[in-house]
């Protein structure tokens, strides 16, 4: 059970040493600007390499249990997904295990990783434990340490920890079976760190904060959710901004904390992520008597679109020169805004078009109790098959093909 891509290594481990029978992630859901469906990376898993897959909304519901206890599983292992209920999780003959990213009872909750980078922890772990009724607090069965890289950010910490974690989880399952492992039960004490769900306040930057707490901020939020911060122009306009990269270093000077200052006479702008390049640094060097001040705030106002345009202007239309006029260059860019609206407005119809086909084969599905039909389904494709007979009757009513996915 699971839905976070940190699962997947443990993914391919139970499936290529074990017996994986059925992925249990999330449901479908519109996440994003566009609102868009997108599947998980365990789902992704499951439907690339043909593994059973359910996706209840709730855990506790009657079906979903049924479906589990006619499996009946051995081992169920969880691995970044929901609080599980007692009804599944006392259902495997040998019990539920967890997989949690840290050494628990340390760093309880759902980022830990995060967490022990912020709060510039030199050691970390992963833990396999016991399920039981309160969140991360069950009985331990393995841990394995790992030492934090000074300079490593979550992301990469992230990836070092789903392989160890993968690791364990192979040996745990084999311990168990060969009763070779001691349960060992958490300590309960209040001054453990606990790994808070992150929100707004959370994730601002506090410039208050000395350089190193700040540093071990920005790279214990990247490359998600971001460090976040605002900056406001010497015009009193309030740019937000994201920070994932920085560095520590250690100079002595008279500057106050959250000052931003330039270095001899040139602006560096780094990484900038755009369609032509994916790491770039600009480096804009200024002749002698030239304010860097004053180019800040010429490349601020740049930005936004603030130039003067002579009226024998010069522009680029495919790849070559136009000398044109103030009035044509406002004509053509009021024409190219209308067609970019246009272009925006029909994406937001197919988005909303496609919002209202998962919809609405949700309400057939439901209406209709499909989900009956599917129950006593053995495969796979038998599920598929009883779903595409179940729906074709009101085919003729939708806006949009019923493909498998």
């Amino acid at each position: 059970m699971g839905t976070a891509e940190f699962g997947i290594p443990t993914l391919k481990i139970l499936n290529d040493v074990f017996n994986l029978d059925t992925i249990v992630t999330n449901y479908d859901k519109p996440s994003g600007r566009g609102q868009k469906i997108r599947f998980s990376a365990v789902k992704e898993y499951a439907i690339t390499n043909k593994i059973n897959l359910l996706q209840p909304k709730n855990l506790k519901d009657e079906g979903f249990v049924k479906k589990i206890q006619k499996i009946n599983p051995d081992f169920i292992v969880v691995v970044a997904f929901r609080m599980i209920p007692r009804i599944v999780w006392s259902i495997p003959k040998y019990g539920t295990i967890n997989l949690h990213a840290s050494l628990l009872p340390d760093y309880r909750g759902s980022a830990p990783i995060n967490w022990v980078i912020m709060n510039n922890e030199k050691i970390t772990g992963v833990t396999t434990f016991f399920i039981d009724d309160k969140i991360d607090t069950g009985d331990i069965l393995i841990q394995e340490k790992i030492k934090i890289d000074k300079k490593i950010n979550a992301g990469e910490l992230h990836d070092k920890l789903k392989l160890i974690g993968a690791s364990i989880v192979e040996k745990t399952l084999k311990g168990i079976v060969e009763n070779s492992l001691q349960r060992v039960k958490q300590i309960q004490k209040k001054d453990f760190n606990t790994a808070y769900k992150f929100d707004k306040k959370n994730i601002k930057i506090d410039w208050n904060q000395n350089c190193l707490e700040i540093y071990n901020k920005i790279r214990g939020l990247s490359p998600y959710p971001g460090a976040k911060t605002s900056l406001v122009s010497k015009s009193g306009e309030t740019l937000n901004t994201i920070f994932y990269e920085s560095e520590y270093l250690v100079e002595k000077h008279n500057h106050s904390n959250g000052k931003i200052i330039h270095e001899k006479g040139k602006i560096k702008i780094k990484k900038i992520e755009d369609n032509t390049a994916e790491f770039v640094e600009i480096l804009i060097h200024l002749p002698p008597g030239v304010s860097p001040d004053k180019t800040i705030d010429a490349l601020y106002a740049f930005s936004d679109c603030e130039i003067s345009i002579s009226p024998n202007a010069c522009i680029i239309k495919n790849d070559k020169p136009y000398f044109m006029s103030v009035s044509d260059i406002l004509k053509q860019s009021s024409a190219h805004t209308l067609d970019l609206l246009k272009a925006e407005l029909e994406i937001l119809l197919s988005e909303q078009q496609a919002l209202w086909h998962f919809a609405s084969l949700e309400r057939i599905f439901i209406e209709n109790k499909i989900y009956r039909d599917i129950e006593e389904c053995e495969t796979w494709e038998a599920v598929i098959e009883a779903i595409r007979k179940g729906l074709q009757p009101h085919i003729k009513h939708l806006k949009e093909p019923i493909t498998e996915e």
